[in-house]
């Protein structure tokens, strides 16, 4: 009873620059964690001394904020789309410039 073909094990990073950013990316992430223990410390100590508020404010939801926050992000989200459009639009108008461009010199130098 045969264990049928070996199939290579597939790599877990594609090139040695991804996986040296997935190790950064872990890097950055376990330095953060790493510190919100202290922070705590450092928050308790600075309130015993009076340096620190004992809480933070409290929020109260204003409409105009509210409305002026959605507005910011209608028009970055509007921003961003329309960049897309014009980055497509000039790459196919480019592209249809040289397939034109392409064509007339084929044309011209046609054998017949």
């Amino acid at each position: 009873m045969g264990l049928g073909p070996i199939v290579p094990a597939m790599a877990l990073f594609s090139s040695d620059r991804e996986r040296r950013l997935w190790l950064w990316t872990l890097a950055v992430v376990m330095a953060i964690y790493s510190t919100l223990g202290l922070a705590r410390t450092l928050a308790e100590a600075l309130r015993e001394h009076g340096l620190l508020g004992a809480s933070f404010p409290v929020v109260s939801f204003d409409p105009q904020d509210i409305l002026f926050n959605l507005l910011a992000g209608a028009m970055a989200v509007g921003a961003s789309v329309a960049l897309a459009w014009a980055r497509r639009w000039t790459r196919d108008r480019r592209r249809d410039v040289a397939c034109r461009d392409a064509s007339s010199t084929s044309f011209r130098f046609r054998r017949w």
